[in-house]
């Protein structure tokens, strides 16, 4: 199946939150696939590209969050992000994101989404700031001590920015518009898509990284650098529901 935005949005799905995702760094490394799918969940398995499974970090920000029906308290409405994630495929054959962890730095928003989405939200102090082109993004999980904090540093893109090639790896990595999500036992699981524009990307000049995340997540340290650095300036986007699948 094709991973165009349109075609993995249930035609009678509703739209129940808005946000605009902005100044996304995605960093990815190559994995082996059996390495992988032992940490998947039951009704998933590993998707590939060039033989290889793909792990990533991805910072970025919400800003602009709408959720449908509910007033929000002006401090939820935006706030950074920062997610390990990996690509799979459902027993229909869907390709999707299984996160290993989010953290957000807003305990609500924390709630919310392990609470309505299955998702494994980490509350985290952060903070994003620009020193002239670049992105400055700072995280530590809640009880982490100081040292422990991840930190990114890397270029806005603002000119040259394209599109992915469809059957490019660019395309693989970016091009995303449905998620899996699991409760704890790991024997319901969930999907649900988000529709927005293509990403406009451009390879990412990144100047610090940290890759401890994979270490809060059960992996082994991470000590080589990323395969592949790419940034976008973001977009709007649309949330749909959740609906079990297993």
């Amino acid at each position: 199946m094709p991973q165009g935005r349109t075609e993995y949005i249930e035609k009678s799905s509703p739209v129940i939150m808005r946000q605009v995702w902005k100044d996304l760094l995605f960093l990815h490394w190559r994995f082996d696939p059996e390495c992988i799918a032992a940490t998947l969940p039951p009704g998933l398995k590993v998707e590939t590209f060039d033989g290889s499974a793909w792990v990533g970090i991805v910072p970025f920000r919400m800003e602009k969050i709408r959720v449908f029906g509910i007033p929000l308290p002006p401090g939820l409405r935006a706030f950074p992000e920062i997610n390990l994630r990996t690509y799979v495929r459902d027993e229909e054959g869907r390709s999707g994101v299984w996160f290993y962890s989010l953290d957000a730095a807003d305990r609500l928003a924390v709630w919310g989404a392990r609470t309505f989405f299955h998702l494994n939200y980490r509350f985290a102090h952060m903070e994003v700031t620009r020193v002239g082109e670049e992105i400055v993004y700072a995280s530590r999980r809640d009880r982490e001590p100081v040292e422990k904090t991840d930190r990114f540093r890397w270029k806005a893109p603002e000119v040259g920015l394209m599109e992915a090639r469809e059957g490019s790896l660019e395309h693989f990595l970016l091009e995303r518009y449905r998620l899996f999500s699991a409760k704890k036992q790991g024997n319901q699981l969930y999907t649900g898509t988000v529709s927005h524009e293509p990403y406009r990307y451009k390879e990412a000049e990144v100047s610090e990284w940290s890759a401890h995340l994979f270490s809060l997540n059960q992996f082994a340290p991470m000590t080589r650098p990323p395969d592949s650095c790419l940034a976008s300036p973001g977009f709007p986007v649309a949330i749909h529901p959740l609906r079990r699948v297993r």
